[in-house]
């Protein structure tokens, strides 16, 4: 009798196991989990659900958004694109719904592939505010001039579009610096072109090290004479800091424009992960 109770007991387990085996990994269970998984950011673990929930229905369109969303979440262009074929059965981008086109250009912008966005966004004929993708496109690639042109079409209709705008003005009202002038204060007065560029500290000990080896070979030479290798060395270090500093001001102009451009760059890719 016990025996037989215990046979009884392990069947139930066995079927009951199977029974959830059934359920949980269906496609109703698959994708409320991945939705589950994306909604709390776990989308290494979502796009695993969402693969599965596809496969049990390959022809349901909101697994099949979910999983290109997660991909381009995930920053996998590839396999955002090939989920989307797989789904639509058709290899031309032209006609790509809206709501893949949104998050295709924004994931090829994030890719650095700009001019694959521009013809992708010219070429598709379902992608609304188009505008904004160009001004974006060209305000990444540091093309301020175009980036301007382009903001000019822009509707103020459109939404979200106040943050664009305020990019726009401040690439428009950047304080760039003139490298050239950088080189010529530092060679005027050593440091002062770091100075120019905001750097304060590294001015003053230019003009402390330029200034030290230009006395050091002043004193060599006063001392020794124009034949000594001591003066000769104490004088080709001198040479060597004032030509530093002077190329130095110069680069410190230069990385001055570029930090705020690339901060630009920067908070126009944040906007982009916005769309």
């Amino acid at each position: 009798m016990t025996r037989l109770k215990i046979n009884l007991l392990l069947t139930l387990l066995f079927l009951s196991g199977y029974a959830f085996s059934q359920t949980a990994y269906d496609f109703e269970h698959s994708l409320k989990f991945g939705q589950y998984l994306f909604n709390t950011n776990q989308y290494s673990l979502a796009v695993q659900e969402f693969e599965r929930a596809v496969y049990f229905e390959p022809g349901d369109s909101v697994s099949n958004f979910m999983l290109f969303k997660t991909y381009s979440i995930l920053n996998q262009k590839d396999k955002a694109l090939s989920a989307y074929k797989n789904y639509s059965h058709d290899a031309n981008l032209s006609f790509m719904p809206d709501s893949y086109g949104t998050l295709y250009a924004s994931l090829l912008i994030k890719n650095g592939d700009y001019e694959t966005c521009m013809s992708f966004i010219e070429k598709n004929c379902c992608l609304s505010h188009k505008q904004k993708y160009i001004v974006s496109t060209r305000l990444v690639q540091k093309e301020w001039q175009k980036a301007w042109d382009a903001a000019a079409q822009l509707s103020g209709n459109e939404p979200n579009i106040s943050p664009l705008l305020n990019l726009v003005d401040e690439s428009k009202n950047m304080n760039r610096k003139h490298p050239a002038l950088g080189a010529l204060f530092s060679a005027v007065l050593p440091g002062s072109g770091k100075v120019y560029a905001g750097n304060w500290a590294d001015g003053l000990v230019g003009f402390f090290m330029t200034s030290v080896s230009g006395f050091l070979a002043y004193r060599a030479y006063d001392k020794y004479g124009i034949k000594n290798p001591y003066t000769w060395f104490l004088g080709a270090m001198a040479v060597g800091y004032y030509s530093g500093n002077v190329y130095g001001g110069y680069n410190a102009v230069r990385k001055y424009n570029h930090s705020q451009e690339d901060e630009i760059v920067t908070k126009t890719k944040l906007y982009i992960s916005d769309f």
